[in-house]
């Protein structure tokens, strides 16, 4: 492509004539500050990849939503969009603003726009309004449980790739008649097989049922992913399978599963998507890690392995409640999040002294009652004494660089 002033990026006539510059698709996650007023920028983060070639992305852009704006090349964001479809995890609200950007500058941006539900239609059974948890999840892509725009773009970029591969690959054949003519649960036997099982870790993580139209039948966590399904798959050979699982394995015909770091991160996961995905078989909705409470500072922060070996995740507290949670790298990642809550932390309070914390959510008993129990052997930082969350932070990442260099997780980085 081309860049001519006045007019913008464009591509060469004999390129294009050629036929050599196909559509390209670009990932686009982009945050949008709801408190736009003052003629203030509404785009607070932006982060746009290739998907088809993931070297050429621009980036996580931190732009500054209550100054000036000169952070952002535009330039550089109008020659990726250029000519190209445009990919957001919700379109309608997130496209304007940027095209608002980009023509304000003269600069062209995408071709067209397009939601991530629409860009995979076709690949999957997915029910209108899912969640990009669920689409992820249809079209067998991972899933970034985040909510920055490098976890949205990501999201869409995996989601897609995902659906083009499901396209391309050959129809799986029609059941055989030995398994159309099996018993109830002969479905469940038939995916919890023994090369299933093979390939599901020994790691913490959480687990979900799925039924034949893909709707979650049931979520569950485990210290160890392996020997809990492997569990179901013996409890099936005896024919004994019985508990609260027994409905969604009599219509199990799909498993998925997620590798967290620690038990603790597996227990808050598994909690929240019970919450907010409301399984039909989960009859349990209230917290089943309960235990004697955890006499806790005012403030701390907890270090515990990440699924990913160069990074750690912290986890804040503070009066037992639980205020959050980051994964530090050696590269600078997740930075930004955790100096966000440390301020939190630092701030004044804004209820009136014994309001907050009389009802502890679920995430915090959860919390506590792990900790009453792992206090002695969890890694933490005592954030009490630090004089303001600049000092928290510093602390803080020395404490994670340490944690890491202990595992032998750090190679030449530092």
């Amino acid at each position: 492509m081309d860049y001519r002033p006045g007019v913008g990026w464009e591509v060469s006539r004999e390129r294009a004539a050629s036929g050599e510059e196909p559509v390209r698709r670009v990932a686009c996650g982009v945050a949008i500050d709801p408190g736009r007023a003052g003629g203030r920028l509404p785009i607070r983060g932006l982060y746009l990849t290739e998907i088809d070639t993931p070297a050429a992305n621009v980036g996580d852009l931190e732009i500054p939503v209550r100054r000036s704006v000169s952070g952002p090349d535009w330039r550089k964001v109008s020659r990726l969009l250029a000519g190209s479809e445009a990919i957001f995890t919700d379109a309608r609200r997130e496209a304007p603003p940027l095209q608002a950007e980009l023509a304000k500058r003269g600069l062209p941006g995408p071709a067209s726009v397009r939601s991530l539900l629409t860009a995979v239609r076709g690949s999957a059974r997915i029910p209108r309004g899912s969640s990009v948890e669920e689409i992820c999840q249809a079209v067998g892509a991972p899933f970034r449980d985040g909510e920055t725009p490098v976890d949205a773009a990501l999201n869409v970029e995996a989601c897609v790739r995902a659906a083009q591969a499901r396209r391309r690959a050959p129809r799986p054949e029609s059941p055989s008649p030995e398994r159309k003519g099996a018993g109830k649960a002969a479905p469940a036997s038939l995916v919890l097989t023994a090369a299933f099982l093979r390939g599901v870790p020994g790691l913490p993580g959480v687990y979900r049922f799925h039924d034949g139209e893909g709707r979650l039948l049931y979520v569950g966590k485990a210290v160890n992913l392996r020997r809990r399904l492997s569990t179901y798959a013996s409890l099936l050979t005896r024919g004994a399978a019985a508990g609260k699982a027994t409905r969604a394995l009599q219509r199990l015909d799909r498993v998925t599963f997620e590798v967290s770091g620690s038990e603790l991160e597996a227990l808050l996961r598994e909690a929240r998507l019970i919450r907010r995905r409301d399984p039909v078989d989960n009859v349990q909705r209230a917290v089943h890690d309960r235990g004697r409470a955890y006499a806790s500072s005012r403030s701390l922060a907890l270090l515990l392995p990440s699924k990913a070996r160069s990074t750690v995740t912290v986890i804040f507290v503070r009066d037992g409640r639980y205020e959050g949670s980051s994964r530090l790298g050696p590269m600078g990642g997740g930075r930004s999040r955790a100096r966000s809550i440390l301020k939190r932390l630092y701030a004044p309070p804004r209820s009136k002294p014994g309001a907050a914390g009389c009802l502890a959510d679920r995430d915090s008993e959860i919390l506590n009652s792990w900790l009453a129990r792992s206090a002695e052997t969890v890694s933490r930082v005592d954030l009490d004494s630090r004089r303001g969350a600049d000092e928290a932070f510093e602390v803080l990442e020395a404490a994670a660089a340490e944690f890491l260099r202990d595992r032998g997780s750090i190679s030449h980085h530092r």
